[in-house]
């Protein structure tokens, strides 16, 4: 499966907990056949009062891991070694 910026999509969608929008991302790609593939589900990132904050945090926090994700595979294709102490969708958290 090759992976591009262009066949990505990120739901922000939050859910609600607790009287608060908990911001979550999850960041999904096409496989050749065209169903989805899950890349990263974040789990509950932080609180918000405000369901556009969640939204905008979930957003930011897709943009973050997705941009750090393919500088890894950019470093892996000119023969880095890189090595992953956990998957990388935590370490943003």
């Amino acid at each position: 499966m090759q992976i591009g910026l262009d066949n990505l999509r990120v739901d922000p969608t939050p859910r609600r907990a607790d009287g608060e929008y908990m911001a979550h991302a999850k960041i999904v790609t096409t496989d050749a056949d065209g169903s989805e593939v899950d890349l990263c589900i974040s789990g509950d990132l932080a609180g918000f009062d405000s369901r556009s904050d969640a939204i905008a945090f979930g957003k930011n926090w897709a943009q973050q891991w997705v941009s750090q994700w393919f500088c890894r595979l950019e470093m892996i294709g000119q023969g880095v070694t890189i090595c992953y102490n956990e998957p990388p969708c935590t370490e943003l958290r």
